[in-house]
Formats: C-alpha cells, sequence, structure tokens
C-alpha cells in the first residue's frame, strides 16, 4: 500500500504539476490579451494626438491671420480716425469763421445805426 500512495502521490503531483502548467498558461494569455488591448489603446490614444496636434496647428495658424486681420483694421481705424479729426478741425474753422463774420456783420450794421 506504501507503493500505491508513492505512486498516486507521484500522480496527484503530476497532475497539480499540470494544474499549475494550464493556470500559468491561462495567465500568460490574459497577459498577452491584456497588452494587446494596452497597445490597441495606446495606438489609438497616439493616433488621436495625432489628429488634435493636426487641428491645434490649424487654429493656431488661424489666429494668427485673424491677428493680422485685426491689426490691419486698427490700422484704418487709426488712419480714419487722424482724418476725421483734421475734417473735423476744418469744419470748426469754418464755423467759427462764419460766426465771426457774421458778427462782424452785425456789429458793422449796429455801428451804421447808430451813426
Amino acid at each position: 500500500m506504501g507503493k500505491r500512495q508513492k505512486g498516486g502521490k507521484q500522480m496527484s503531483d503530476e497532475g497539480g504539476i499540470q494544474l499549475e502548467r494550464r493556470q500559468g498558461a491561462q495567465d500568460i494569455h490574459e497577459l498577452a490579451c491584456f497588452s494587446h488591448k494596452l497597445d490597441t489603446r495606446i495606438s489609438v490614444v497616439e493616433e488621436r494626438m495625432k489628429i488634435q496636434d493636426s487641428r491645434l496647428s490649424s487654429i493656431e495658424k488661424n489666429v494668427e491671420e485673424v491677428r493680422a486681420g485685426v491689426g490691419k483694421v486698427l490700422e484704418c481705424l487709426h488712419s480714419h480716425t487722424q482724418q476725421e479729426d483734421k475734417d473735423r478741425i476744418r469744419l470748426l474753422a469754418a464755423v467759427v469763421a462764419t460766426l465771426f463774420s457774421a458778427i462782424a456783420g452785425l456789429a458793422m450794421a449796429f455801428l451804421n445805426r447808430i451813426s
């Protein structure tokens, strides 16, 4: 009976080893699947980053174009404001001259009536 126990124990040990090997193989398979999933997800993230980088570059380019356009508009507004200031001064000078001549005309008429 001792031999059978020894033999039974060997069979039991061999079955345990095979079970451990199967579990180990299954663990390795699960790790490989997990690694593959991670690789896939990383690849997807990298592709999305490339697309976002492209979009960001396009946005930056558009922002620079808008800034240049705004600068041109500001230059136009500045020159327009300067021209309006010059025109306002001319108009004010004409109004003052007209008022001065009207006052002078009234003063002359008043002096002619008095004399």
